[in-house]
């Protein structure tokens, strides 16, 4: 007897193979389509999964067959699951009459390098490196009106903050077991792995609990990973780790990236963090409303699929430092 997941691949790989014998699949018109979800799942002509791509990324459609599609991207052909498309980005589709307008205009910055701009129609229209100052005018849900030197456009609500970001200063903590950690300090020197060739996403995949150890304080906390592609989404264990975390950003949560340590069975890693809750959450008696994200070297923003600079300058840090 097959099991249910075996059913689902085996009817996954046949309508592939349905796909590429039937040329009648083939649209009439190239659409626009996007990822709807992160991690989505890429397969060869042959049904094989041969990777992911994050949330929003673009791709041209040129054919569909029930649950499956075909799509390009670069000139190389691919297949999708239809319910990993969509015609338009996930935060990016809330016309202007749709929005609700706030009690006044508000300043924004931009949080991370390359974030998006979209139309009123869903389409990316730009990006804006970090720090740009917008001018937000409207919100519906997580997306905000902008306007931007008399231009205006659509912006997710996690990439602006209501401050510029910046390297973080050395907090004046001492740094002490009995200090107010939950767990232990590390201790020595970190090891710095490339998200992408190493074997970090294995070791620190969705589930694993870590323990972050701030370069600077020396405070160290438990945190479990629980989602993120292109770098880790992860979330304090509990309302005492989320205190401790809190105190090292010196109570005030923010998006300036601080250098840590990453300690698994006993190996630490060279990361880099920021402190401000946003988006999914998993734990809700942590204190800690949503998740915060944990960089590695070479890892990426989701929404822009870039490198962000003061990630890797902090990742940059933590390798070359010694506790």
């Amino acid at each position: 007897m097959f099991t249910s997941t075996t059913k689902r691949t085996i009817a996954i790989l046949t309508a592939v193979l349905l796909m590429l014998a039937l040329s009648a699949t083939a649209l009439a018109e190239r659409l626009t389509v996007y990822t709807a979800n992160d991690g989505a799942k890429v397969y060869d002509e042959g049904g094989n999964a041969v990777g992911t791509l994050p949330a929003d990324i673009q791709l041209t459609l040129t054919g569909v067959k029930g649950d499956i599609c075909r799509v390009e991207k670069g000139g190389r052909t691919a297949y999708m699951m239809k319910s990993d498309l969509s015609r338009t980005p996930s935060g990016a589709d809330a016309a202007p009459e749709e929005s609700a307008e706030p009690a006044r205009s508000v300043k924004a910055y931009v949080t991370e390098d390359g974030a998006a701009v979209y139309t009123a129609k869903g389409v990316a229209a730009a990006t804006l490196p970090l720090n740009t100052a917008v001018t937000v005018t409207g919100v519906k849900g997580s997306i905000c009106r902008v306007e931007k030197d008399g231009r205006t456009g659509y912006m997710r609500k996690g990439d602006l903050g209501t401050s510029p970001v910046s390297e973080p200063a050395p907090e004046t903590v001492s740094a002490t077991p009995s200090n107010g950690s939950t767990v232990t300090p590390a201790r020595g020197t970190a090891k710095e792995m490339d998200w992408w060739t190493s074997d970090i996403q294995t070791i620190f995949a969705r589930g694993v609990v870590a323990q972050i150890t701030d370069v600077e304080t020396g405070l160290s906390w438990r945190e479990v990973r629980n989602g993120g592609t292109n770098h880790a989404d992860c979330q304090p264990l509990t309302a005492a780790d989320t205190a401790v975390m809190k105190r090292v950003y010196g109570g005030t949560w923010s998006w300036n990236r601080r250098a840590v340590f990453v300690t698994i069975d006993g190996v630490n890693y060279a990361a880099s963090i920021n402190g401000m809750p946003h988006g999914s959450d998993s734990i809700p008696d942590n204190d800690f409303d949503g998740h915060h994200c944990i960089h590695f070297t070479n890892s990426r923003t989701h929404g822009s699929n870039k490198l962000c600079p003061l990630h890797q300058a902090a990742v940059k840090k933590a390798a070359e430092a010694r506790l």
